[in-house]
């Protein structure tokens, strides 16, 4: 199927398959195009649901909207969750070997729900109701703080073991 800028989406939903769907994503067909509100404008909460793969759907709910503009919004979507993981993985910590061995065989909260321990604990909430009121941004600069902070409290250690070892 051909696909322009006049396709609308019930025209191609049931011929598009997730090749094609990346693809057009690649191409300069699609252009992309905010949608009603933006990744950092989320509460926690608003985030968490949108990491579930059925939000993307949402682009895609009007039969009878172009492609293309539905596809934008995907687009769209996808570059803000980009930089969100580029923010998550600055100051990204790598386990040693023994962190790894002492991770076997436990079974750690999911990330929706790290964040929204990590919200309670940070800003001193009773609920994780309330977690999910936090703005996603005011999560993002508690977790630069957070993992900043522990990057250099590791870093400083490993310097100073160091000395030690030499004296």
């Amino acid at each position: 199927m051909e696909i322009t800028n006049e396709t609308k989406v019930c025209e191609a939903m049931p011929f598009l398959k997730p090749e094609h769907v990346e693809e057009l994503m690649k191409s300069d067909k699609v252009n992309p195009i905010p949608y009603k509100k933006s990744i950092f404008e989320m509460t926690v909460g608003e985030f968490i649901m949108c990491l579930d793969e059925k939000y993307t759907a949402k682009f895609f709910e009007d039969p009878d909207e172009y492609l293309v503009v539905a596809m934008g919004r995907l687009k769209h979507f996808r570059n803000e969750m980009d930089n969100v993981g580029k923010i998550l993985k600055m100051n990204e910590i790598k386990l040693s070997a023994e962190e790894k061995a002492a991770q076997r065989g436990i079974i750690f909260p999911s990330f929706g729900e790290s964040m929204l321990c990590e919200c309670v604990d940070y800003f001193n909430l009773h609920s994780l109701d309330e977690a999910e009121n936090i703005p996603f941004s005011n999560y993002l600069i508690m977790k630069r703080k957070k993992s900043a902070e522990s990057l250099y409290e590791r870093r400083l250690n490993e310097i100073i073991s160091k000395k030690n070892k030499k004296k």
